[in-house]
């Protein structure tokens, strides 16, 4: 076997031959001559450079080139959240050169991108808590990057066999548009309403703790962070409503009594009393 270390005369025989026709591994090996190293080396190689391979996993043969980089839900998604945290923690000044940058990177793909990108960037500018919502948006992008059905786990533990077609922007809050794959309709839901996300052959544990729902109000509903298995139930500008099944019922009522006036217990009805009461006891300790 001769020295086989790269060479451009090899990557170029080896462009030829894979792009002439499909090649196993062997036929390319075998007729330049070098281990099948070195294969592995120049098919990764034309990857990086932007070409695209067939799909075959046993025949190798080169179909087209990439004259522009090609952007998914997923990174135009992420480009969008990370352009409203700049816009949120850096100087007016600082924000600009960074989407000038990101718009710079942009240039090698299509307009369709920056336009994509500045979208979301717009729409996490509106909404309060980017960073729920975000979590959900990029576990629904990878479902509709993939083409792939997925289960839906709502916040009324029904489930929904769903095809995905789109995120929905231009509403007062993001939805999910998707078709139904019991009843074949199309139908939206409101993303706050989604619990889970999975796979169709995923199994859905229905049972689990006890959730206790309580809503914060004024500032706090915008500055609150999520503790343990929390989530986000609803929200509004002046309102934010939260489920709690990851702590105990003492120790979270202990901590919701230090909100005061800016937290109400609204479910279930037997804890609303029980906080009720606490508070009530608590001012009697005061006077």
């Amino acid at each position: 076997m001769k020295d086989d270390s790269i060479s451009e005369k090899k990557i170029l025989q080896a462009y030829r031959l894979l792009k002439e026709k499909e090649c196993t591994r062997n036929d390319i090996t075998l007729k330049l001559d070098v281990k099948q190293a070195s294969f592995y080396r120049y098919v990764s190689i034309f990857k990086k450079a932007g070409f695209i391979f067939n799909k075959n996993p046993d025949k190798f043969k080169i179909l087209n080139f990439y004259d522009t980089l090609e952007f998914g839900n997923c990174e135009t998604s992420i480009l969008g959240h990370l352009l409203c945290m700049t816009n949120a923690i850096l100087p007016h000044k600082k924000h600009i050169v960074f989407e000038r940058a990101v718009e710079k990177m942009l240039c090698l793909a299509n307009e369709e991108a920056f336009r994509k990108t500045k979208e979301k960037f717009g729409f996490y500018k509106q909404i309060a808590y980017t960073d729920f919502y975000f979590e959900k948006i990029c576990a629904i992008n990878e479902f509709l990057d993939i083409k792939e059905n997925m289960k839906i786990l709502t916040n009324k533990n029904k489930q929904i066999l769903t095809d995905p077609k789109q995120i929905l922007w231009d509403k007062e809050k993001p939805e999910l548009e998707y078709i139904n794959l019991e009843t074949n309709a199309v139908e939206t839901i409101c993303l706050d309403k989604i619990v889970k996300l999975m796979h169709l052959d995923e199994e859905v544990f229905m049972g689990g703790p006890k959730e206790i729902v309580f809503e914060l109000y004024g500032n706090l509903s915008i500055s609150y962070l999520l503790k343990g298995l929390e989530r986000v139930v609803d929200y509004n500008k002046n309102k934010l409503v939260i489920a709690n099944a990851s702590q105990k019922k003492e120790e979270l009522f202990k901590r919701l009594l230090r909100y005061d006036i800016l937290c109400r217990v609204i479910l279930p009805k037997s804890d609303i009393e029980e906080f009720e009461n606490l508070i009530k006891k608590s001012f009697c300790n005061l006077i």
